[in-house]
């Protein structure tokens, strides 16, 4: 099971080129509430994936399961999408990274986009939480004692903000401000943004989306 489509089903329960961040020893609080009235733009900060965690769907990934693909791309070429769907961008990432609890993101969550708007209003009154990964997998084995299939090398495609993570512990912990208040990161992330998309304008999202379209939805 190595397509885009299949593992992107797993990792969701439906009814160097960047910043690494260093993650805390323990998790961070749940995303704060703070910029629940704000009008514009929002970061968020969390884990798409958690290492050495089974998922709902039996699956566990590996430190270092996304390092060769994180060398390989940079951030800006990971989309972040609603709730899977390739056709449905809710913004861009900004920074992706390894550490020891699993892969950070951070990400502008844009209100020019339909669904980014209906992303932030439940970002902002806490209805909404859970992040999740699109990938294929490179290499995997399956674990005899469990059951679960250990996944050591992925590449990613995108990262989800989703209503119900199949890694229960893959969770948005920070919402803030864009741009941010601290001068040191407006000034990062307005670089990343002038590269990746334009600031006043939602079309530098669009390229490659139907290439990944089409890649999730191939046989």
């Amino acid at each position: 099971m190595d397509t885009i489509r299949l593992d992107v089903a797993r990792h969701s329960r439906r009814p160097g080129r960047w910043p690494i961040w260093t993650a805390p020893t323990a998790p961070t609080a749940p995303a704060s509430k703070a910029a629940s009235n704000a009008p514009g733009d929002a970061v968020i900060d969390g884990y798409a994936s958690i290492f050495d965690h089974a998922d709902d769907g039996g699956d566990l990934i590996r430190p270092g399961a996304f390092a060769r693909s994180l060398a390989d791309r940079a951030a800006r070429d990971v989309k972040l999408l609603w709730q899977h769907d390739p056709t449905q961008p809710v913004g861009t990432i900004l920074a992706l990274g390894e550490d020891a609890r699993g892969l950070h993101v951070r990400a502008r969550v844009m209100r020019a986009l339909r669904p980014g708007a209906e992303a932030l209003a439940l970002l902002r009154v806490g209805a909404l939480d859970g992040l999740s990964i699109g990938f294929r997998a490179r290499h995997s084995g399956r674990d005899p004692a469990t059951g679960l299939r250990i996944l050591t090398d992925v590449d990613l495609i995108e990262v989800s903000l989703v209503t119900f993570p199949m890694q229960r512990l893959a969770r948005v912990h920070r919402l803030g401000p864009w741009p941010p208040a601290d001068t040191a990161e407006t000034t990062e992330f307005a670089e990343l943004a002038e590269t990746g998309a334009p600031e006043d304008s939602v079309a530098g999202l669009l390229p490659g989306l139907s290439r990944l379209e089409r890649a999730m939805t191939a046989p």
